[in-house]
């Protein structure tokens, strides 16, 4: 524990820095899950490529709002922002196969 009074300061600064790192992680966590789970129901379900298209744009612009924040680097948000785009368009290639 903190005995001085700055240190005290510094340990409570770290907190509230810590509770809104995990409120982006988990908000961006929980879309991409969301978002994953989606491309799974439209293999089944054909005609929602633009529904999953405007998904990929939320989901996109809330990793990339993380990572402006700081909470993630920027590499990592590209990387998982080219994986979900890859992911959508292999999901959408497929649906267009499948007809």
């Amino acid at each position: 524990m903190p005995v001085s009074k700055s240190a005290k300061r510094a340990l409570r600064k770290s907190e509230r820095g810590r509770e809104r790192n995990l409120y982006h992680i988990t908000k961006m966590k929980e879309a991409i899950r969301l978002f994953r789970k989606k491309i799974e129901e439209s293999r089944a379900d054909q005609g929602k490529k633009n529904e999953l298209e405007s998904e990929l744009r939320k989901v996109i612009s809330i990793i990339s709002h993380t990572a402006s924040k700081g909470v993630i680097h920027r590499n990592e948000a590209r990387r998982r922002i080219s994986r979900l785009t890859k992911l959508f368009n292999k999901a959408t290639q497929d649906v267009g196969t499948q007809q």
